[in-house]
């Protein structure tokens, strides 16, 4: 009895011993095909294949990144744009004698966003005609906020277009930043309908009213007011005729006469071909101070249509 026993329990042992070895042969076996199941059915890394795949074509390039097929230093993520721009345009510099020189810039723009479509903007202006730099022309302007042109939506931000120099005390600064114009607007797409119809979709109407207010200003006589700061009002459209060439236009109001000075206008005006996309060249002119309709006093007679600035713009982003 004892040597039953015995046997019965080594053949159970060996039995235990081969039923593991087995569920562990078995359990590889299955594994690895489950793995192969997950591999085969395993989609594509996006990332590796769009790191991979150069642009060769400029033409369906959208950023410098492309150029050089590099995603370094915050590249391809659309916060960096701007343009280089040549402008030209007649600075009259004495209006008695009707003396004029021609202003001859480089301008170079840098536009950030900060996130959606809020932004961040800044020009700088070379100008290479040293007669035609006079003090009521910017050396410099900038602008931040949100800037959106769909119809039926709200921009509002803050604009400075003061006669900024890069010789200008802080003081200097601080008191021409409160020159600036607090605005809001709204893009109306009112009549976007009627021109579908025409057009068959190929162009719109964007109809723009807007509301400006500054702290300060200044008057004819050179002296900084504030009180209640400069408000004014207005109506700004932009038609674009076809595919990328347009024309605007833009009517002002003011709430008293008295904030109205000699430089500021009762219209501007502007037309172009204008082409937004990146590594782009457009042409655009734009008319926009002193313009007075003919049943009101014109403090600057001999100034006109070649007093406006045409522009050859470069589009670029980072």
């Amino acid at each position: 009895m004892q040597v039953l026993q015995i046997l019965i329990q080594m053949k159970f042992k060996y039995f235990f011993r081969i039923f593991v070895a087995f569920s562990f042969i078995t359990l590889i076996i299955e594994s690895k095909n489950y793995a192969q199941i997950i591999l085969l059915n395993e989609m594509p890394r996006p990332l590796y294949y769009e790191r991979t795949h150069r642009i060769k074509k400029f033409k369906d390039m959208k950023c410098v990144g492309d150029i050089i097929h590099s995603d370094k230093y915050l590249m391809r993520y659309g916060i960096f744009s701007g343009n280089i721009s040549q402008n030209i345009g007649r600075v009259i510099i004495s209006e008695s004698d009707n003396y004029y020189e021609i202003r001859n810039a480089t301008s170079f723009q840098l536009r950030t966003r900060v996130v959606e479509e809020f932004y961040i903007s800044t020009t700088f202006y070379k100008d290479w005609n040293p007669n035609a730099r006079t003090s009521w022309i910017p050396d410099y302007s900038y602008s931040f906020g949100r800037y959106n042109w769909r119809p039926k939506t709200w921009s509002y931000g803050y604009e400075n277009y003061a006669p900024n120099k890069y010789s200008d005390s802080s003081k200097e600064f601080l008191l021409k930043f409160l020159q600036g114009n607090y605005f809001i607007s709204y893009n109306n797409g009112l009549l976007q309908n009627l021109i579908d119809r025409i057009h068959n979709g190929n162009s719109n109407l964007i109809i723009t009213p807007f509301f400006r207010y500054s702290f300060s200003f200044i008057d004819n006589n050179q002296n900084v007011l504030r009180g209640l700061g400069k408000p004014n009002m207005g109506l700004s459209l932009r038609y674009n005729i076809w595919k990328r060439f347009y024309a605007e236009g833009a009517l002002y109001a003011y709430v008293s006469p008295k904030y109205k000075q000699p430089w500021d206008p009762d219209y501007t005006y502007g037309f172009g071909y204008f082409d937004y996309r990146p590594f782009r060249l457009s042409f655009t002119y734009g008319n926009w101070v002193i313009n007075r309709f003919p049943w009101n006093e014109k403090p600057f007679p001999n100034y006109g249509f070649l007093d406006g600035n045409f522009k050859f713009i470069f589009n670029w982003a980072w």
